[in-house]
């Protein structure tokens, strides 16, 4: 969840897992894929009807991002971004700006275990 007090970093700060996370390999007996990692992200604001979505799967794809993004009922995006730690830092920092005409409010990021076999960036509807 999201420290306001922090200027909008998550409990754990962007790029290091918060309490309880940690970094392992895909299957039983493989060896931790360090450097990798998933988020589960809820944006809130003005964030549907500008473009948000298009706009993430764009910066996904340059970042090398894979996962999903759509708009919930309530007026916020959910996504989930996986890849490098650079890439998704990258991914949560912009979810901070969003596109142009975005207004964000709110920022909420989970962190997850890697799942490692999306591909590609989905635009859900």
């Amino acid at each position: 969840m999201m420290d306001p007090s922090t200027g909008g970093a998550n409990a754990g700060g962007v790029g290091r897992p918060g309490p309880g996370s940690t970094k392992t390999g895909g299957a039983v007996g493989e060896p931790p894929r360090m450097g990798e990692r998933r988020v589960h992200v809820l944006v809130t604001g003005d964030v549907q009807g500008v473009f948000f979505r298009d706009a993430a799967k764009k910066q996904a794809e340059t970042f090398n991002v894979t996962g999903w993004i759509k708009n919930l009922s309530d007026g916020r995006v959910e996504a989930v971004f996986e890849g490098t730690d650079y890439a998704v830092d990258r991914m949560i920092s912009w979810c901070h700006e969003g596109s142009g005409k975005a207004k964000v409010r709110y920022v909420e990021v989970r962190e997850e275990e890697p799942k490692h076999h999306a591909r590609g960036f989905e635009v859900r509807r």
